[in-house]
């Protein structure tokens, strides 16, 4: 019977010590569930500034840089520190985060009233007048592929809605998948409208952008002394550059034409004397120094101009 007893105690206690580790085991299935929750509720959030969005070391604290439209990011801290900034004439109200692009990054700290989650930057990286500077609209546009990707992409020339005094922009939009990215933008690539601030006269009857061959050409007709130019643009991997200018004019008493091979720093020059009856045409070729010429920052009119009055300096070969 003793015996009996001891079995009877040594069951319980077995008993015991199995629902403390049956136990034991819930509550860590119970904590791996929630952890794994945390993780699938890692908040992800694009960039929407159409110029991109500034980061800093700490809320409103230094700027160090400045992240990309489209770029995503990871939310990881949330201040509770709010603020409303004036943008392009709207208020927009938001909080100041810590965000990182890799789990290894530094934390960096950004206005969360820029930034969208995936739906809402679809909507907006989808439609390119929704990346248009505020104020402005189109004036030209034409699609095609420009860096090789075998993907259209689009080029526009917007100007001011309001107070329209003849200057444009040019935006380049480089596609992916679905949706567009800012690459580029130009101040000064593309001419003034008109003659002067006090003149309505425009400076060319007709104006083109154009995408062919993977090259963005820009083609200006005018009159007489003013003529045509033409300018041409290829990728050179990330950098949109220069590649050609043509001109041509007519003057009195001659046709002037200018051809500048800016990649292999070649200028012709054709002068037709329309004096004599024969027309006579004479050639000449120059070497010009080398030199790059970005998209955002040239102006192929004065690029032209500036390189033509080099001539009586440059090299030349004929």
């Amino acid at each position: 019977m003793k015996q009996f007893f001891i079995c009877i105690l040594l069951f319980q206690l077995l008993s015991c010590k199995t629902d403390s580790n049956t136990s034991s085991n819930i509550k860590n299935e119970s904590k791996t569930t929630v952890d794994n929750s945390s993780v699938n509720n890692t908040e992800i959030r694009y960039v929407i500034a159409r110029s991109g969005l500034n980061y800093r070391k700490t809320p409103k604290g230094k700027i160090l840089g400045k992240f990309e439209f489209g770029q995503k990011l990871q939310i990881v801290e949330h201040t509770n520190i709010f603020d409303e900034i004036v943008d392009e004439n709207k208020h927009i109200s938001g909080e100041w985060v810590g965000v990182q692009i890799e789990k290894e990054s530094d934390v960096k700290y950004v206005f969360d009233g820029f930034i969208a989650n995936k739906k809402e930057f679809d909507h907006i990286s989808t439609n390119i007048e929704n990346l248009i500077l505020y104020g402005y609209e189109i004036e030209y546009k034409t699609e095609g592929d420009l860096n090789g990707d075998n993907i259209d992409d689009i080029v526009t020339v917007i100007r001011k809605i309001e107070n329209f005094s003849g200057d444009r922009i040019v935006m380049v939009f480089l596609k992916k998948e679905n949706s567009y990215k800012i690459d580029k933008v130009s101040n000064t690539v593309f001419p003034n409208k008109f003659f002067s601030n006090e003149s309505d006269m425009e400076t060319y009857y007709q104006e083109d952008i154009i995408i062919s061959n993977k090259e963005l050409k820009i083609q200006l007709y005018g009159t007489g002394p003013v003529g045509n130019n033409f300018s041409t643009f290829k990728y050179d991997d990330k950098k949109l550059v220069l590649t050609h200018i043509e001109t041509y004019n007519v003057g009195a008493g001659s046709h002037h034409s200018l051809n500048f091979d800016v990649i292999n720093s070649k200028l012709i020059e054709e002068v037709t004397n329309t004096m004599e009856e024969d027309m006579p045409t004479s050639t000449q070729t120059f070497i010009i120094p080398k030199q790059e010429y970005l998209f955002e920052k040239c102006s192929p009119e004065d690029i032209i101009s500036d390189v033509y009055r080099s001539t009586s300096n440059a090299n030349q070969i004929d």
